[in-house]
């Protein structure tokens, strides 16, 4: 998914360092983060707070030293433009792909007996 903030346009991606930087900025898990993100907005209630913090972790592979504040204001003007309701619930539907595709437990294949 793509975003525009300010004059540039970035791909939202959450890799394993930006999972990590969110945990730590959160102080929850990234999968308790993104569920109970998700599970907010379906009824509205969503913090400045996590909409911020998604986005600056979905930049930081392009954005390392971008901080949140810097996030914040960008968001301020993108709201303008899009309600930032459905920037979070994108966001946040991204990240729980990402998660998906990096956690997924698959059961290890049986060792054949000879």
């Amino acid at each position: 998914m793509q975003i525009k903030l300010g004059d540039r346009e970035y791909e939202i991606k959450y890799p394993f360092a930006a999972c990590r930087e969110i945990e730590r900025a959160s102080g929850r898990s990234i999968t308790t983060f993104v569920y109970e993100a998700i599970n907010r907005a379906t009824s509205g209630d969503v913090s400045f707070d996590d909409i911020t913090l998604l986005v600056w972790g979905g930049i930081l592979h392009i954005r390392r030293n971008i901080s949140l504040d810097q996030v914040a204001v960008q968001l301020e003007e993108l709201a303008d433009e899009k309600p930032l309701l459905n920037v979070f619930v994108d966001c946040a539907v991204e990240l729980r792909n990402s998660l998906d595709a990096k956690l997924k437990f698959e059961e290890p294949a049986a060792e054949e007996k000879n």
